[in-house]
């Protein structure tokens, strides 16, 4: 995966093919929960290159669609900037920890605008209109940031009033406490 080295001419020569057989392209990529994320991206933006030469000056388009970890979400932006995470929850049915989506940290992050991931209301999301993308039922408009977030929510007990407060933390920002 890492390598981008075909072991024959024939290989070499389908990919180049394929390339050549399309004019809109979505690379989706579900690697090992290890992987160096730098390195993926070094063999992503080659085949991007790739994609690029073989079409010239033609119309084109080119999309990536990661699986990865909530965890890395920072790796993935300092990679490429433009990588969004879906708030949707993928589950592996032959895996033990991620098979439900209550345990899920795995995620899509995408260069795609995140409206076009239209996530099933019957499953537990909806449309946020001020963030303009499908969200989970349980994630709130956080007026700070502008934004549904989808990792990281916990609710924080208030011990003098009885309530109820969530703290939101996004890639890397810690809120101060707001009041749900």
């Amino acid at each position: 995966m890492l390598t981008g080295h075909f072991y024959d001419s024939n290989s070499t020569r389908k990919f180049e093919s394929f390339l050549k057989s399309v004019k809109n392209l979505i690379i989706v990529c579900d690697p090992p929960f290890g992987i160096m994320v730098e390195a993926l991206f070094r063999t992503i933006r080659q085949l991007k290159d790739k994609f690029v030469d073989v079409h010239q000056k033609e119309s084109y388009r080119i999309n990536l669609i990661l699986v990865m970890p909530l965890f890395v979400g920072k790796h993935v932006k300092e990679c490429d900037d433009s990588m969004e995470m879906v708030d949707y929850k993928i589950c592996y049915v032959n895996h033990s920890k991620y098979a439900k989506p209550q345990k899920s940290i795995v995620r899509f992050f995408t260069g795609l605008p995140l409206k076009q991931f239209v996530l099933p209301a019957e499953s537990g999301y909806r449309f946020c209109e001020m963030c303009e993308r499908y969200v989970a039922n349980e994630n709130r408009h956080c007026g700070l940031c502008g934004i549904c977030p989808s990792k990281d929510q916990f609710l924080l007990s208030n011990k003098y009033s009885g309530g109820f407060f969530r703290m939101e933390r996004h890639i890397g920002i810690v809120h101060d406490v707001i009041a749900v």
